[in-house]
């Protein structure tokens, strides 16, 4: 009995590190994420790496600055990538 307490314990906990709440926002890039197709090749690196940023979840605001430049860049890679 004490085992099946623990185990609702550590799954609980679990849940409040993970903080997996679905806001607006992760809605948006998850679909932004989804449109993301990759060029001629097999595998597309430009596609990948904005897949990768887009999914990237900021820890601060100053982390949120930086991820969303990163994000303006790599999508200016990906539309030349695209394009050839």
């Amino acid at each position: 009995m004490s085992s099946i307490k623990l185990n609702k314990i550590n799954i609980k906990n679990l849940l409040y590190i993970n903080n997996m709440f679905a806001t607006r926002v992760t809605i948006i890039k998850w679909l932004k994420m989804t449109e993301i197709k990759d060029c001629h090749r097999n595998v597309c690196p430009c596609a990948d790496k904005l897949r990768r940023l887009l999914l990237t979840r900021p820890r601060t605001t100053y982390d949120e600055i930086n991820v969303n430049r990163q994000i303006k860049a790599q999508e200016i890679k990906y539309s030349k990538c695209s394009i050839n």
